[in-house]
């Protein structure tokens, strides 16, 4: 028997007088089509259809994930500055993550409401009053990062879990000593590579699977002493797509420098334009998939627009999505199922419009929350149940509350959005979307969410305003850098920031052979990103039998040579 029989009725009549047809998405002010299948998902799920298109609510949901920034920001109750992943100027207080798990700081702030006003303006109370953790750590030591999992001896990772000395990551899991590396998987001593896994001694490796000894690589796998080739399989001593003996690829390889700058460069440009020029590409770089759609899916079941997914099934528009079920419109997830309009779950069930809600059951509009059931409108509670903005009820007063509510949030044309854009701790301009698609400054007005400033941080860091360098005049071979740069500040005119380099990178780079960073960390993941695929659909033709195929957007390569996955697996066979 339903607990919220007014809403159900509501919801019903809702959905019995919507009709498909052609909409404007208030954000982007780009035409898409509702469609009567998507009308039909939302009665599944008991909500009414959104008005955003359906790429745009994934942005959105992912601008409330962590971002590759941290941040200079007051400590809630000292003033005095500390790290944050969070920018200086939005709403959301911190703490250092070992006091703000030492209590439930969310129960203190209890509120009542009132049904004729706004519910989300109400809530915003909630959001400016209860902290958050500045890193989001979890059984992590010597660290600095934010969002990390049972990480050691780490700097400046971001959404890493289980990876150890490493620096400048994101998305890295299962590592050991990797420096700029996204979304890889269970590599060591890996350097200025994304999307790979099982990598070890490689540089500048994308889309690639069991390689090691290897420089400039794409879509290889099983591959080692490899340069500058790509849809090698199980190969050695190929350089820039030529066979070669162990001799000769040595000897080419002894007159490659790397750790000097220009040489770097100018190989990740010839790199850049085989990739575009003589590379073939996979519709998709999903394998052991059946019925879906999507990039990067591995042991997937009956999913549609999904993207870097593994061991799930039924999920409609998912983005990073790990052994979870029954998942519609969310971003990031893991041992998860029935969400829906939700970023970041983690072990969380039959979850929707949350942000945050780990280890959690049967909730509703909560951030932040762990441990919580039966919960709505909640910021930051811990092991709580049957609670409306963060105040305790009975059971049955929480049911009776949570109709009316749901009832008066529908009439306001409320229920069904996520929380307001300008509420995310982690802002829609430096949220994960900053690096998977960034929304425009055009964009950020209409959703109301802040264009917060890049160099704000600065303002409260404990150097202050210190006089910058230019990165460009530090010696072209690492070998020639000294140590008078460690704790230098450089100027990046390209993203607006600063940076520097520490003692244990400098040592690391040299030891490596790795050149000397130009760029803030921030302008090196994007550029990583931005030679793989995006989450955005688009159609395509097969270049060799003409076949209509559905791929990926990628930023870099807009040009490229397609073959849908029969003729991709012919065209290795064949080599």
């Amino acid at each position: 028997m339903s607990k919220t029989p007014k809403f159900d009725a509501k919801i019903k009549a809702l959905l019995d007088a919507t009709r498909p047809g052609e909409r404007t998405d208030p954000y982007t002010l780009e035409k898409w089509t509702l469609t009567q299948e998507e009308i039909d998902r939302c009665r599944t799920w008991n909500v009414p259809p959104s008005a955003l298109a359906p790429m745009t609510r994934m942005r959105e949901l992912a601008g409330w994930g962590a971002g590759i920034d941290l941040w200079w920001k007051p400590h809630m109750l000292t003033g005095k500055s500390i790290l944050s992943g969070i920018h200086p100027d939005s709403m959301v207080p911190v703490l250092p993550d070992a006091e703000w798990f030492s209590k439930d700081w969310g129960i203190e702030q209890g509120m009542d409401y009132d049904l004729s006003k706004s519910i989300f303006a109400q809530s915003e109370r909630l959001f400016r009053s209860v902290p958050y953790p500045a890193l989001s750590t979890h059984k992590c030591e010597n660290v600095i990062g934010c969002g990390m999992v049972e990480c050691t001896n780490c700097f400046m990772i971001f959404g890493t879990a289980r990876t150890k000395d490493s620096s400048y990551t994101l998305r890295t899991s299962n590592s050991e000593r990797c420096m700029d590396t996204v979304f890889v998987d269970r590599c060591e001593k890996t350097f200025s590579s994304a999307m790979s896994g099982q990598l070890n001694n490689c540089v500048q490796a994308f889309s690639c699977m069991r390689c090691h000894d290897c420089a400039f690589l794409f879509d290889c796998t099983e591959c080692e002493s490899c340069f500058c080739s790509t849809n090698l399989r199980r190969k050695k001593y190929v350089f820039m797509n030529e066979q070669l003996t162990q001799e000769e690829y040595e000897k080419r390889m002894a007159q490659i420098d790397l750790s000097k700058t220009s040489v770097f460069e100018k190989y990740r440009q010839e790199f850049l334009k085989i990739i575009r020029e003589k590379a073939i590409w996979p519709e998709n770089f999903s394998e052991g998939c059946t019925n879906c759609t999507g990039d990067g899916m591995v042991d997937c079941l009956d999913c549609t627009g999904g993207y870097q997914m593994v061991k799930s099934k039924n999920v409609h528009d998912g983005w990073f999505i790990f052994n979870s079920e029954n998942v519609d419109t969310t971003a990031i997830s893991f041992d998860s199922g029935d969400c829906y309009y939700t970023s970041v779950a983690i072990n969380g069930h039959d979850m929707k419009f949350c942000f945050i809600a780990d280890f959690s059951l049967a909730c509703e509009y909560c951030v932040d929350c762990r441990n919580v059931e039966y919960c709505f409108g909640c910021v930051g509670l811990n092991r709580k149940k049957f609670c409306i903005f963060n105040k305790q009820y009975t059971e049955e007063e929480y049911w009776s509350r949570l109709d009316e509510i749901k009832c008066a949030m529908l009439d306001q044309g409320e229920y069904g959005r996520f929380f307001p854009p300008a509420y995310s701790p982690l802002s829609m301009k430096f949220g994960f979307s900053y690096l998977l698609s960034p929304f425009s400054k055009d964009e950020l007005t209409r959703m109301g969410a802040p264009d917060l400033d890049a160099m704000a941080g600065v303002k409260l860091a404990p150097y202050g305003n210190a006089e910058a360098g230019d990165a460009a005049a530090v010696p072209d071979g690492i070998a020639d850098v000294e140590e008078s740069v460690v704790g230098k500040q450089f100027y990046d005119k390209d993203m607006n920031r600063r940076f520097s380099v520490n003692q244990s990178e400098l040592a690391n780079r040299k030891e490596n052979g790795y050149p000397f960073p130009r760029h803030h960390h921030t302008y090196r993941m994007k550029e990583l990103y931005s030679q793989c695929n995006t989450p955005a659909l688009e159609s395509a033709t097969c270049a060799k039998c003409n076949a209509a195929i559905t791929v990926n957007h990628n930023a870099t390569f807009t040009k490229r040579t397609i073959y849908c996955k029969t003729c991709y697996y012919a065209f290795l066979n064949a080599r």
